[in-house]
C-alpha cells in the first residue's frame, strides 16, 4: 500500500496517526458513501429517548455504519443496539461498511460482533460491506 511521503511525516506522532484514522478517515468514508449512494452525511436521528448521529442516511431513509478500524467493543454493541431500536420504531434497513485504511490497520467486525449482525439480519435488514481496495483513491 503506498502512502504518500508527505503524509507518512505527518504521521509521526502518535496524535496525528489518531486524528487521521479515527476523524479524517471517518469523514473521508462518509463522503465515499455519500458519493456513491447520495443521501446525507452525519445525521442526528432519535431512538426511544436515545439521540445518536448515523454516519450516513440513505435517500429511502437506510442507516449506514461506515468503519475503518476492527469492531469488537461495548461502544459498538451499543451503537447497533440504538440502530436496531431506531428500525423497531421506524423501519428501514442497515448497513456496515468496513473499510481498509490506507494506514494499514486491521478492519472488520471481530467473531463476536460478526455474530451480532448475523443474528440482527435474522429480524432486520442488515447487511455487511468489507471495502478492501483503494477506496480513497476514488475521491481524487
Amino acid at each position: 500500500m503506498r502512502i504518500p511521503p508527505n503524509l507518512r511525516y505527518r504521521l509521526e506522532s502518535h496524535d496525528d496517526e489518531h486524528f487521521f484514522t479515527q476523524e479524517f478517515l471517518s469523514l473521508l468514508c462518509n463522503a465515499y458513501i455519500f458519493q456513491k449512494f447520495g443521501g446525507s452525511t452525519a445525521v442526528t436521528l432519535r431512538a426511544g429517548d436515545d439521540q445518536f448521529t448515523v454516519d450516513n442516511l440513505l435517500p429511502e431513509g437506510g442507516l449506514v455504519e461506515n468503519k475503518v478500524r476492527s469492531v469488537s467493543g461495548s461502544r459498538d454493541e451499543y451503537q447497533l443496539k440504538r440502530y436496531l431500536q431506531y428500525m423497531d420504531e421506524k423501519g428501514g434497513s442497515l448497513q456496515y461498511n468496513f473499510f481498509r485504511s490506507p494506514v494499514g490497520s486491521k478492519s472488520g467486525p471481530s467473531y463476536p460482533f460478526a455474530l451480532k449482525l448475523a443474528e440482527a439480519s435474522m429480524k432486520y435488514d442488515v447487511a455487511l460491506h468489507i471495502i478492501d481496495g483503494d477506496w480513497w483513491e476514488e475521491l481524487q
